[in-house]
């Protein structure tokens, strides 16, 4: 649903900025950081537990709205990643995307080493920090291939 939202609309939506999807992926992440918190106990990642997260008693609903809400973010994210490496290096797509699925599988990787040695709590605080860097990065990239496009401004003639 999100990577057609994203990927075919998004033209419509935004203006051809990639941005604002960006952005929107981000504090849907937020989102379901905060519904996993109270609804997760903080130490389920590392054993099996009776313990209760903020509310009494958990939610299977909103369990399966944070894998809906993770997976809508994680469209937003991907087809705007999609499209700006397939702008920024359409000459040498294939390189440029095989590099970004190894450091996406890299990523992976470290997260299923640390995921059973890591509280809840201190998982999701890992994935606000690195989402608000590479928010941010996204933001700084694109606004310099918008400055790219425009050339470079010259004062008016006196």
């Amino acid at each position: 649903m999100g990577g057609l939202l994203f990927g075919i609309f998004s033209q419509r939506f935004v203006q051809g900025k990639r941005f604002p999807v960006i952005a929107l992926g981000f504090v849907i992440h937020l989102l379901a950081f905060f519904f996993i918190v109270i609804n997760i106990p903080m130490e389920a990642p590392i054993h099996k537990t009776s313990s209760h997260a903020w509310i009494e008693n958990p939610s299977v609903f909103l369990a399966v709205f944070c894998g809906f809400l993770l997976g809508f973010a994680d469209s937003c994210w991907n087809t705007q990643i999609y499209s700006l490496l397939g702008e920024v290096f359409a000459r040498y797509s294939s390189s440029a995307f095989a590099i970004f699925k190894f450091y996406q599988s890299l990523a992976a990787c470290v997260s299923f080493f640390y995921s059973h040695i890591f509280l809840l709590h201190i998982q999701l605080i890992l994935l606000v920090i690195m989402g608000s860097v590479a928010t941010w990065a996204f933001f700084v990239i694109e606004k310099k291939m918008v400055e790219v496009e425009e050339g470079p401004r010259s004062d008016p003639p006196p």
